[in-house]
């Protein structure tokens, strides 16, 4: 997830995908947050003319839709004012950046899995939690924790041990 993706079309579906999915549930939401601008294209976060439609969106999710344009049009295209904006409710965030450009290559997995690590903790207190990579799943025979395009993704390594497993069992 980048900065500059804040309030393109994508957002505006999964916002109001998990304002839906969050209803009576505590929702956490685990950013793997990239501030290296080398990964970013010329087109990303562009996708922004729905704003210009609203007869045709904001009925999906009025809250989320003026909200977005609200952001968009002030300029406040960024993963902290989406959580300063109250749009996922009462959300926790997890929103340590994941950024292992500096990270010495022998050491980039360690640092990965303890980064990965501290996301469970912050969010093991919720019931449901999204987490908002820019690329999405990656299969484990490609994932590479040295290699910087891999913050882009999630690894199914990584999700094989749900958030849900640090809560401590409840007596019956």
């Amino acid at each position: 997830m980048q900065d500059c993706y804040v309030g393109d079309v994508g957002d505006f579906v999964k916002y109001g995908l998990l304002r839906a999915l969050s209803d009576g549930k505590r929702l956490g939401v685990a950013w793997y947050l990239r501030t290296d601008p080398d990964t970013t294209k010329a087109d990303d976060g562009s996708h922004t003319t729905y704003l210009q439609q609203p007869e045709k969106w904001r009925h999906l999710d009025p809250v989320v839709f003026d909200g977005m344009r609200r952001l968009v049009e002030n300029g406040s295209r960024t993963i902290s004012a989406i959580q300063r904006s109250g749009l996922l409710k009462a959300a926790v965030f997890a929103a340590e950046p994941l950024d292992i450009s500096k990270i010495p290559v022998k050491e980039r997995e360690r640092w990965r899995r303890n980064w990965f690590e501290r996301v469970k903790v912050g969010l093991a207190t919720c019931d449901l939690v999204f987490a908002d990579p820019d690329n999405g799943l990656y299969p484990n025979h490609s994932f590479s924790y040295t290699r910087k395009v891999n913050a882009k993704h999630i690894s199914l390594i990584e999700w094989r041990n749900p958030v849900r497993t640090l809560r401590p069992l409840r007596a019956s």
